[in-house]
């Protein structure tokens, strides 16, 4: 607070032909006299239509359904379109949609050994748990009646469809939540084979 009054009276009285410029993303956690000395320019996310031609324009050789792909994830962020790892996920995609087909009480050895396979990768289970939540979202979105434009993971429509058709939407949006929170815990630190076994025990009360 000290230091926002402070800059406060630079912002009255600016040195001669200096222009500031504050960048923000929250504008809420700004002083009201600050922003009402400023002029907003908001800057919008990126379409998936807009971040897609960027990413052809720079991979002419690249497929379109994997830029169209990367673009769909990338929530308007071309830095993380580009970074995008779909790739290393493509034959994880089919086994989350098993799982979902599958998962219950009745099958808890899918449960453990999931967790247990997970573990050994627990640096990339957050990029996982991405795809868990991608898949389960358009698997909502196709059980909405949504058209196929809407869907991120295309290239598994059909899939997908199948899936949704077995599945009650007040299910996929338990899985939903649960994937969220999973999300949330392992960013407190903690344990990544208990998170995992706690998210797949709610899918399991889910399905």
């Amino acid at each position: 607070l000290q230091a926002a009054n402070a800059f406060l009276k630079s912002l009255e009285e600016p040195p001669k032909s200096t222009i500031f410029i504050l960048i923000a993303s929250n504008i809420y956690r700004l002083l009201p006299t600050i922003l009402s000395r400023c002029q907003g320019v908001r800057f919008n996310l990126l379409t998936p239509d807009l971040i897609q031609q960027i990413l052809l324009t720079e991979n002419p050789e690249d497929n379109s359904d994997l830029l169209r792909l990367k673009a769909s994830k990338a929530n308007g962020d071309l830095e993380r379109a580009r970074e995008n790892t779909s790739l290393n996920f493509a034959g994880f995609r089919e086994d989350a949609l098993n799982l979902i087909n599958e998962i219950s009480f009745k099958r808890m050895d899918l449960t453990f050994k999931f967790a247990r396979e997970w573990k050994k990768r627990s640096a990339e289970i957050p990029e996982m748990l991405d795809e868990m939540s991608y898949i389960l979202r358009d698997l909502a979105i196709i059980k909405l009646g949504c058209s196929e434009k809407d869907v991120f993971n295309i290239d598994l429509f059909e899939n997908l469809k199948s899936t949704a058709e077995k599945k009650q939407l007040r299910s996929l949006n338990k899985m939903f939540e649960a994937t969220i929170e999973s999300k949330t815990d392992l960013k407190s630190n903690l344990n990544a084979q208990l998170t995992l076994e706690s998210m797949l025990i709610k899918f399991c009360e889910a399905s």
